[in-house]
Order: structure tokens, then C-alpha cells, then sequence
């Protein structure tokens, strides 16, 4: 080995030359010595093109870090629709009338919130208002947006969704009818009398039934045919063999308990009240008659238009 290479050799092993362990030839008298990169790696520690793609391999890590959108979960803020289809948390994020304080109240976003928000407005074709989102979040499901509105007799309001994903919500939500919780997905269907008095309070379950769900509106045939004894006219459709089979016997009880409970007390005083519960696979239905009137509220999955809707209508189509 001639002179320069051993004094290369020796400076570069004992680390007094920085930069000279980088290089990738020797000269050896007349001769160029040309360096493999194991003899380099074993005797400089360099690496060649592994460093190389380590180097480009952290590079592409940190663009794609970069570049990678911060999620934001609106669940904590909207949740209230999983139980009872309650919607007070969802009008909140719109101007809205606080019925508490009696005054008209602006919309109330939290600032976490704000950084996936496109718009917040309302449609000049019907008056929708809604909120157009990216990068949003609900139970881990991508919400591209919501909408509020108030047509004629009823309300609503609409969730939708990037893609199909959503569908595996519905064991999520559930209905509440004050004695049990019911989670959404299997077919089920009970009617609840309640005694209230005229300020809604002291509200008691007096008796549950359960009801075969024969056809897919059972519940409005048998609701009907109650309210429109209670009001002393006749429902739209005639009685068929199966509400006479099925049902007849629960609208036989819900009439004479109604008359037994108002004898008992003054009706001003003393309400009898009737809510259904219908549980389908993507949805419910609850439909109320009472002395305050007749109001449904339907919530269901739409695969097709990937949305979540609650629908609330006073007189249920009566």
C-alpha cells in the first residue's frame, strides 16, 4: 500500500478528518484504488443507496404528514339525535329561538368546530338552512353536511355522508319511551298509555302493550282509528280483517282505559296519552294522540342518498 493511502487510511479511522470518510477513491502510488461500497461501509461507515433511500423515504413521509387533513370529530355535538331522534343540540348550530330566555338567539358553533366548516347559509330555493363541512367527522363516519328546515306542519333535519359507511351507525341510535331504551335495527312495535296532567308533569306509564307489526303501518292504522274515536269521526280507510284480528282488542283497551282515567278526574286536570313505538331495520317511528293533538317523528337511514333524516309532522297524514 503506498504512502497516501495508508496516511488516508489512517486519518479517516481515527476521525481527525471530517470529511474525508466520505470518499469513494484512494490513490496508491500511480494506481486509483476504486472503493466497494461494503469495504466503504465496513471501514468509512458510509452508506451509499440505502442512504439514499432512507433520506427520500423520510422525505416522502414528512410531505405526506404534511399534507394529511386534521379531522374533526362532530360527534360530541350532535349526538342528541342518537336518542329520540332530540335534535337541540343540531338547531343550536343555527340561529334559532331559545323558548328558555324567550328571545332569538344566533348560532352557537363551537371555535373547535370553525376549521371544517366550507359554508354556513341558507338555500333560496326552500329556505333550508345548512352547513357544508370537510374534513368532518360523525362517530368516525365522513359528514360532508347538515341541514335544518321547517315546512308547513313539520321539521326536520338531515345528515349526510360521504359514502355508504354510515349505514353501520344504526345500532347507535335508539328510542327512549321513558321505561326502556330500544337500539335501532330490529323490527319491534309496543304502544305506551300515559297519564299526564295539564302541565306535562307527573307523567306515568300506565301500561304497555306489545302489538304484532302485521303490515309495514300498523302503527298509523291502529293511531288513527283511536284518535278518530276519541274525536267522533271515521279514518280514512276502512277496517280490514287483519286490524279487526290484530289490533282491535289493544283499540278496545286504549278507548276504555281513555274513559275510565277522564271519569276518574277532571279531563282539564287529568290526560290520558297514547304514544307508538315502530323500530324497523333503518329506522323508527314514534306517532303521539293526546289532548294536545297528533304528531309523528320518523328517523331513517337512506343508503341511496347516504343521509340520516328525523322528520316530525303534526297529524301523521290523518
Amino acid at each position: 500500500m503506498g504512502v497516501k493511502m495508508r496516511i488516508l487510511l489512517t486519518i479517516c479511522m481515527t476521525g481527525l478528518l471530517l470529511q474525508g470518510c466520505a470518499i469513494t477513491t484512494l490513490e496508491s502510488g500511480d494506481r486509483i484504488l476504486h472503493l466497494s461500497d461494503d469495504f466503504k461501509k465496513s471501514v468509512f461507515g458510509i452508506e451509499t443507496q440505502n442512504s439514499n433511500k432512507i433520506t427520500k423515504s423520510t422525505q416522502q413521509t414528512q410531505t405526506a404528514t404534511q399534507h394529511t387533513p386534521r379531522l374533526v370529530d362532530w360527534t360530541p355535538y350532535i349526538k342528541s339525535i342518537t336518542e329520540n331522534c332530540n335534535s337541540r343540540d343540531i338547531y343550536r348550530l343555527f340561529p334559532h329561538y331559545d323558548y328558555d330566555y324567550g328571545r332569538a338567539m344566533p348560532a352557537q358553533i363551537p371555535q373547535i368546530l370553525h376549521p371544517s366548516i366550507v359554508q354556513h347559509g341558507t338555500s333560496e330555493e326552500d329556505g333550508t338552512e345548512f352547513i357544508l363541512l370537510k374534513n368532518a367527522t360523525f362517530f368516525g363516519q365522513p359528514l360532508v353536511k347538515i341541514e335544518v328546515a321547517e315546512e308547513g306542519d313539520g321539521d326536520g333535519l338531515t345528515l349526510t355522508f360521504a359514502n355508504e359507511g354510515f349505514m353501520t351507525l344504526i345500532p347507535q341510535f335508539a328510542v327512549n319511551d321513558g321505561k326502556r331504551i330500544v337500539a335501532l335495527g330490529t323490527p319491534k312495535y309496543w304502544i305506551n298509555e300515559f297519564s299526564t296532567n295539564e302541565e306535562n308533569k307527573n307523567k306515568r306509564i300506565l301500561a304497555t302493550h306489545d302489538v304484532p307489526l302485521y303490515h309495514k303501518d300498523a302503527d298509523e292504522d291502529l293511531m288513527q282509528r283511536y284518535s278518530a274515536v276519541l274525536l267522533n269521526y271515521k279514518p280514512h280507510n276502512k277496517a280490514s280483517k287483519q286490524f279487526t284480528q290484530h289490533q282491535q282488542p289493544i283499540l278496545n283497551k286504549l278507548v276504555k282505559n281513555h274513559k275510565k282515567l277522564i271519569k276518574e278526574d277532571s279531563y282539564e286536570l287529568h290526560r290520558h296519552e297514547v304514544e307508538s313505538y315502530k323500530i324497523h331495520q333503518t329506522g323508527y317511528q314514534k306517532i303521539f294522540v293526546g289532548s294536545g293533538g297528533n304528531y309523528s317523528k320518523n328517523l331513517f337511514f337512506d343508503k341511496k342518498s347516504k343521509t340520516i333524516s328525523c322528520l316530525g309532522a303534526y297529524g301523521f297524514g290523518m
